[in-house]
This record gives structure tokens, sequence and C-alpha cells, in this order.
């Protein structure tokens, strides 16, 4: 015979701090979440990592993610893309250039993709408030981002596409595809 008691209690869950929702905008969600997926994809799909380093008052990728982000999108990319100009269009993206609590907001109130943390576990939430100072961060994917890719199984150029379009949409870089317009928009519609 079972130990389990039926019915089971609820299980309590500790709530996220709800002033992550409030006034916390975030410009360009489809180009970061794009950016977020491609990073995580094109290195390794581990669980976590610390995509950041600091630069003068900024933060950017480091490169070895950078050069795994170029590696792994230049099937989708015009063959006149400069790694260099990629560079700079990437890190000024809003994922290296926002404050921490409206990218908290998106990637784990909104999307529960990943949350995001400061490097230095002693800094608050709010650390980036005031000034325009920004922190190197840890991104913490959840599962959600293994649902998402295998809901393409055996269509992995189409998400890539998707995504890599998401990006792009609002820079000077020109990316190609070996998909159509079409099926480009039934993988948006499917994501």
């Amino acid at each position: 015979m079972s130990n389990d008691v039926y019915p089971k209690e609820i299980a309590r869950f500790n709530p996220i701090n709800a002033r992550l929702g409030i006034k916390s905008s975030f410009k360009n969600a489809k180009r970061n979440i794009g950016l977020l997926i491609l990073l995580w994809m094109a290195n390794d799909e581990l669980s976590r990592y610390s995509f950041f380093e600091s630069q003068n008052n900024t933060i950017v990728l480091k490169e070895e993610y950078l050069r795994n982000l170029f590696d792994y999108i230049t099937p989708n990319l015009n063959n006149t893309v400069s790694y260099a100009d990629f560079a700079e269009y990437i890190n000024k993206l809003e994922l290296m250039t926002s404050q921490s609590e409206p990218i908290q907001t998106a990637f784990q109130l909104v999307w529960r993709l990943a949350a995001i943390n400061f490097e230095d576990s002693t800094f608050s939430d709010g650390k980036e408030r005031t000034g325009s100072k920004r922190y190197p961060k840890i991104i913490t994917y959840t599962s959600n981002l293994d649902l998402i890719k295998n809901s393409f199984i055996g269509q992995e150029d189409l998400l890539r596409s998707v995504l890599v379009k998401w990006v792009l949409s609002k820079s000077n870089i020109l990316s190609s595809s070996s998909l159509s317009d079409d099926q480009v928009e039934q993988g948006e519609k499917k994501y």
C-alpha cells in the first residue's frame, strides 16, 4: 500500500517580488528574446551562463560567447557582414544596456525564459537604478527553452532563421536564409 495521501496539499511557492513588474518597460522585446535564445543555442545549451564582462561603465558580451553566436548564425548572414559590425550592433542591444529590473521583468515574470541576477550577489536588484553604470549578470535559463527547441525538432534552421530575423530586424546587417519569407513567417506563428 502506498504512503501517498490524496488529495495532496497544494504546494506553496514563494512569490516572485511583484515590484519587478512596476514601471519596468523593456523596448524591442522580440529582438532581445531572440538574442537570449540564440546565445543559449550557440553556446552548448547549458542552464547557467555568465555572458558579460565590464567595459568602462557598460557591459558587453564576452568574446568567446559573441564569437560562438556569430559563427552559429553565419548561415543566416549576408557574406558582407563583418564580425566587428556584428559585435558593435549586438553589444548595443537592450540586454546589455537596460537596467536589470526591466530585464528581470521581461524574462522572469512575463516570458519565464530565464532568471537574471548580478554576478556580485551582494548587489540588490535596484543597483542599476541610479546612474548609467551596468554590471555583469548571470543568466539562468528555464526549461521553457527546451520546450521551444523541442517544438522545432527537425526544423532547427527555421527556428534559427526566425530568431535571427528578430535580432537583426532593426539593424543595417543583412540576413539571408535558404527558407522563403512565407516559411519564416509560418515559423514565427509557430513560435
